[in-house]
């Protein structure tokens, strides 16, 4: 998918939108102002930016949990108004139900949409499968890793068929190793599936190493400032982090927050990240 063809065959469109929130003392607070954007079937675009620039609030918007102040939000051609079934989401916490095995948590489909159970646990087991967790489909949450976890979380949320994934900093509560090889897990996923991904990060590695196209966005109030095609090949590989390619497109992001006093650079996995203020905005 390249980014002519997201312009002339999108599965998300968003036009000029905007979304405000009332502080408790009655202020206006501009989460997102202005936004517009395309997405394509089957890309897999990361959004980058400082905490308070609204990025989670774009993908609530999107998902069809908040309504736009203004402006409008189409998937597949129709507008969004409230949850839809061909959405599904990934957070940076699976919130796995403990007392439910994971074949169990993976078949919450069945349970919050017409799905009948015997298809949903067709599909949990196949994408149980397809995470490499078939062998623990009988285990409980708390006999899982950190990475398991979020795995199970990815499965489930897939099994309702959903055209389109929203994955909220799924991998930022995990250790550096594991981050790797989730993102490994992902890609693997993203290429044999074919879901069109929004994902959100805060580091720049991972989002080049994942994403078709990064965009970035400043806050107060959220706008893209700047759009990234990776046009790195697949399927991507850890040896890439040290190519000089990886390393062109690294560079070309990290302009755009150089300029930041807060930025760090972690002691290992996808490397550098953003600058964290202490909350994301609504």
């Amino acid at each position: 998918m390249t980014w002519e063809d997201a312009v002339t065959h999108p599965l998300i469109e968003i036009e000029r939108v905007s979304k405000t929130f009332t502080t408790r003392q009655g202020a206006l607070v501009t989460a997102l102002d202005d936004i517009s954007l395309r997405i394509g079937r089957s890309e897999f675009v990361v959004i980058v930016g400082p905490s308070g620039c609204g990025k989670s609030t774009l993908l609530r918007l999107i998902s069809g949990v908040l309504p736009a102040s203004s402006g409008a939000v189409r998937v597949d051609g129709t507008p969004v108004t409230g949850p839809r079934g061909d959405i599904g989401m990934v957070f940076q916490r699976p919130a796995l139900l403990p007392w439910r095995t994971v074949l169990s948590n993976a078949m919450l489909a069945a349970d919050v949409t017409p799905m009948s159970r015997t298809e949903a646990r067709r599909r949990a087991e196949r994408f149980l499968d397809l995470v490499g967790l078939a062998e623990f489909a009988g285990a409980y949450p708390g006999e899982l890793s950190g990475g398991m976890q979020q795995r199970v979380g990815i499965a489930r949320a897939l099994v309702h068929d959903p055209k389109v994934l929203l994955m909220d900093e799924p991998f930022g509560a995990l250790d550096a190793l594991t981050r790797d090889h989730m993102s490994l897990e992902l890609q693997r996923i993203w290429m044999e599936d074919e879901k069109t991904v929004l994902f959100i990060t805060h580091s720049i590695q991972e989002a080049v190493f994942l994403a078709d196209r990064v965009l970035v966005m400043q806050a107060r109030p959220g706008r893209i400032v700047e759009e990234i095609a990776v046009d790195l090949p697949r399927p991507r590989t850890l040896r890439m982090l040290n190519s000089d390619a990886f390393g062109e497109h690294v560079a070309a992001l990290r302009r755009h927050f150089e300029n930041e006093e807060a930025m760090s650079e972690p002691a290992g996995g996808h490397g550098a990240v953003l600058p964290v203020p202490a909350k994301e905005a609504p």
